[in-house]
């Protein structure tokens, strides 16, 4: 024969079972509101604040020692930090549109030197030649502590 569970028992089950479910749906709902809100603050913060103005104008990145400046070009040698495909040398071959940056602030190729140390960001391909040459460099970012 089956044993039935007393009145008193059921309802205290049935109380237990009814404050887990509580507590768990108000933690739904706190997730939830923290979700969103934290969603919609960063879709409506300002970039601008915590970086350049610059930095909308995204690509690969990579950082390099400058070797050598030629008129607009640029020879780097990659550093070991970055992935294995960017740690060997580079001509950048910049334009008018290349932005050249120090601090969040704009210089010119002439403000560059070899041994500076910069971080390259630019798009599209690289053609296959040594040293391996980038035709679309978006920024050049001095990362020098004095100019």
């Amino acid at each position: 024969m089956e044993e039935e569970i007393p009145t008193k028992e059921k309802s205290n089950i049935a109380g237990s079972i009814l404050i887990v479910a509580l507590v768990i749906a108000l933690m739904a709902v706190a997730w939830g509101i923290g979700y969103f809100m934290g969603n919609e603050q960063l879709q409506n913060s300002k970039p601008d604040t915590a970086f350049c103005n610059n930095d909308k104008k995204s690509g690969e990145t990579f950082f390099a020692t400058i070797d050598r400046i030629e008129n607009e070009s640029i020879l780097v040698s990659g550093l070991s930090n970055n992935d294995l495909n960017f740690q060997t040398q580079f001509y950048l071959h910049t334009d008018d549109n290349t932005i050249f940056e120090w601090r969040c602030t704009g210089i010119n190729i002439t403000d560059l030197e070899a041994g500076n140390i910069v971080k390259v960001t630019f798009r599209g391909a690289i053609a296959e030649s040594y040293p391996a040459q980038i035709g679309n460099v978006i920024k050049v970012e001095l990362l020098n502590s004095e100019i």
